[in-house]
C-alpha cells in the first residue's frame, strides 16, 4: 500500500500522528500520576489544550468542542475520544459529494487546526510562588478531576510546585538547596511525602546507544521541610521501560526504610 502514497500523503500522515500520539500510548503527554490513600488520578495535557483552544469561532472547532464536552464532563479527559471523533469526521466529509476545491480547503483547515493544537511546550510566566501555585491549581484541580478531598488536592498542588522548584534549583543553579515556605500552613500539618521526579528522552528510538538518564528522589512536607535523598545520573544501554523498572525497585527499597512516610505513598512526577 505504501507504494501508492505520495510525499504529500506521508507529510499529512505525520501531521496526524504527531497530534494523536499525544493522546495515548508511550508518547502521551502525561502530566502527573499520583497515588495516595489507595487512590489514583491521571491528568493529561491534551484535555486542557482541547478545552481551551477549541473554544473559538471556526465552525470545525466548535463542532469538535461540542462533540467531546460530555466525554470530558464524565471522564475528565478527552484526548483519545477526540482522536476518534476527528478521524470519523474526516472520513465522513471525504465521502460527501462537493466541489473538490472546497473539499481540499476543508481538509487543509483540519490539518491547520491540528497544528495549532499540537503545541509541544507552553510558556508560563510568574513572579511569585503564589502565582505559580494558582496556575497549578487551575491546571490539575478542575472540579472532580481529582476524586478526593480539598485538602488532598491542595497537598498535590503544593507538592507539584515544590518538586518543580527543587528540580530547577538542582539543575540550573549552583545553590544546593532551596528553602520554601508557604504562608498560612501550620507546622503541625507537616506530613512527609516521598516522590520521584524523572525525565524521559523525546528520542523516537528505544534501541539506541547508551544514554544518560536522570531522576530525583525526594521527601517533602507541607511545612516546607524536605530532603533530597538521591540524584542519579545513570549511563545505560537498557530500554526505557527496563530502566524505569530498575529505578522504581531501587526507590521502593529506600522507601521501606522510612517508616514515617505517609501510608507509603509514592508520587511520580514526569518532567514535561
Amino acid at each position: 500500500m505504501s507504494s501508492f502514497l505520495t510525499n504529500n500523503d506521508y507529510l499529512i500522515i505525520s501531521r496526524f500522528l504527531s497530534f494523536f500520539s499525544t493522546s495515548y500510548g508511550s508518547n502521551a503527554r502525561l502530566k502527573l500520576i499520583q497515588t495516595l490513600d489507595n487512590s489514583m488520578s491521571i491528568c493529561t495535557s491534551i484535555s486542557s489544550r482541547i478545552q481551551h483552544q477549541l473554544k473559538c469561532q471556526h465552525l470545525i472547532s466548535r463542532l469538535l468542542s461540542t462533540a467531546i464536552e460530555k466525554q470530558i464532563s464524565i471522564y475528565h479527559d478527552g484526548g483519545l475520544y477526540f482522536s476518534i471523533i476527528f478521524c470519523n469526521f474526516l472520513i465522513q466529509f471525504r465521502d460527501i459529494t462537493i466541489n473538490s476545491n472546497k473539499q481540499n480547503l476543508l481538509f487543509e483547515s483540519c490539518l491547520n487546526l491540528i497544528d495549532e493544537i499540537n503545541i509541544s511546550q507552553e510558556t508560563i510566566t510568574f513572579n511569585s510562588i503564589h502565582q505559580l501555585l494558582a496556575i497549578v491549581r487551575a491546571v490539575i484541580c478542575k472540579p472532580l478531576a481529582y476524586n478526593n478531598s480539598d485538602l488532598l488536592r491542595e497537598k498535590l498542588c503544593l507538592l507539584s510546585v515544590k518538586s518543580f522548584l527543587e528540580n530547577l534549583t538542582m539543575i540550573n543553579s549552583s545553590i544546593e538547596q532551596l528553602i520554601l515556605t508557604i504562608k498560612g500552613l501550620s507546622i503541625d500539618e507537616s506530613t512527609l511525602f516521598n516522590g520521584l521526579l524523572y525525565q524521559i528522552s523525546i528520542s523516537k528510538s528505544y534501541l539506541c546507544s547508551k544514554k544518560i538518564r536522570s531522576c530525583l528522589y525526594f521527601t517533602i512536607s507541607l511545612a516546607g521541610d524536605y530532603t533530597i535523598e538521591d540524584l542519579d545520573h545513570i549511563e545505560t544501554d537498557k530500554q526505557m521501560f527496563e530502566w524505569i523498572q530498575n529505578i522504581a525497585e531501587h526507590i521502593i527499597k529506600q522507601i521501606i526504610e522510612y517508616t514515617c512516610l505517609h501510608n507509603g505513598g509514592l508520587i511520580l512526577c514526569q518532567k514535561v
